[in-house]
């Protein structure tokens, strides 16, 4: 029994024994997982600090590089300018005495005496301050005056110097015809509203030059022609006025037709309509419609050939009808030509229409 006790009670001390172990594993595994978490941390901290010093580092040394740049360039400037101070004053000091030798001033009152150039060695063999140099030219500057004015004389003769000659005045000619650009858009402000009917499309044109003689051959009026006009005649040259108008008003602009309607006291509503309108106004001065009424004379039908005469106000006016009613076939003919003639002029002047 005491054997058996003593079995059980190694073995709960073992147990406990590996137990403890155990965690003293765990406990270590985890210290050691700290301390690798904190060592990585302070060395990205160390290349964080290690790339911020270097970019500072550069930065450095660009702002560096360019003030040097800057200085040297400042530098190189001064001594250039000095350069070319000290080779024009020795140009001066070694031609001017040459060149001035002997010549007279332009009005003759006086010679002319080389300028002498004071302090040039002083100037080359010192490096004086920039501001004593300045403070040395406003000394020279104020010593500076007028002592004598001298006269206006016409026509100085220059030495070596050509005579000027000015180019001659050029005007511009003014255009006449200008560019328009024609659209088969209306004017906006002016647009007729048409609730109904058919849309005619005029065709696309470009930029043209509308010629002057055409405008002033629209102005003209042809006169009437000459000799007896019958009715049917004077509907035929109306119409062949009208038809001759608007193939000259086809050609002007907008412009141009403003001006036709102040001229002929008319009101512009878009080119088509104008044209039309404007071709109207002139076909009823030149073919007015003040002839005599036309009577309408009632047909009777039957079976006889017989003559009708329709009494009138003038000689030329009076028409005797002679009508066989036995032949409707003709009649039903002739009226089938006419009828046929008529359609045929108003779809020729339909055409006219769309073409302007």
């Amino acid at each position: 029994m005491k054997e058996h006790l003593d079995a059980e009670k190694a073995k709960k001390e073992a147990k406990e024994r590996r137990k403890l172990e155990k965690e003293m594993r765990k406990e270590e595994e985890r210290r050691l997982a700290e301390e690798e978490e904190t060592r990585r941390k302070e060395e990205e901290e160390w290349r964080e600090e290690k790339k911020r010093k270097k970019a500072e580092k550069a930065k450095q040394e660009a702002m560096l590089r360019a003030e040097m740049k800057r200085e040297v360039a400042l530098h190189t400037t001064l001594l250039i300018s000095e350069i070319k101070d000290d080779w024009i004053n020795k140009m001066k000091s070694s031609l001017m005495p040459a060149l001035l030798a002997g010549k007279v001033d332009v009005k003759g009152e006086k010679k002319l005496k080389p300028a002498q150039v004071a302090g040039s060695s002083s100037d080359d063999s010192d490096d004086g301050s920039e501001t004593s140099v300045t403070q040395e030219i406003s000394d020279k500057a104020r010593q500076v005056c007028i002592s004598k004015k001298r006269k206006r004389v016409d026509d100085v003769v220059i030495e070596g110097s050509p005579p000027m000659e000015l180019p001659a005045k050029r005007t511009p000619r003014k255009t006449i015809a200008r560019l328009v650009l024609i659209s088969d858009r209306m004017t906006r402000s002016k647009a007729k509203k048409k609730g109904g009917g058919i849309t005619i499309r005029t065709k696309r044109k470009f930029l043209v030059k509308t010629p002057l003689a055409k405008v002033l051959k629209s102005a003209k009026k042809s006169p009437p022609p000459s000799g007896r006009i019958t009715p049917a005649s004077k509907a035929l040259l109306r119409l062949r006025f009208r038809d001759a108008i608007m193939r000259k008003l086809k050609d002007c602009n907008a412009d141009e037709l403003q001006r036709i309607c102040r001229e002929e006291g008319l009101h512009y509503e878009g080119k088509i309509d104008t044209i039309l309108d404007i071709a109207e106004y002139r076909s009823r001065c030149l073919f007015p419609e003040n002839g005599p009424e036309i009577g309408v004379v009632p047909i009777t039908v039957s079976d006889d050939t017989e003559s009708v005469d329709v009494p009138a106000n003038n000689l030329s006016d009076v028409a005797l009808i002679r009508i066989d009613c036995g032949s409707c076939a003709d009649i039903s003919r002739r009226f089938g030509v006419a009828l046929s003639w008529l359609t045929g002029n108003l779809s020729n002047y339909s055409t006219r229409l769309s073409f302007y």
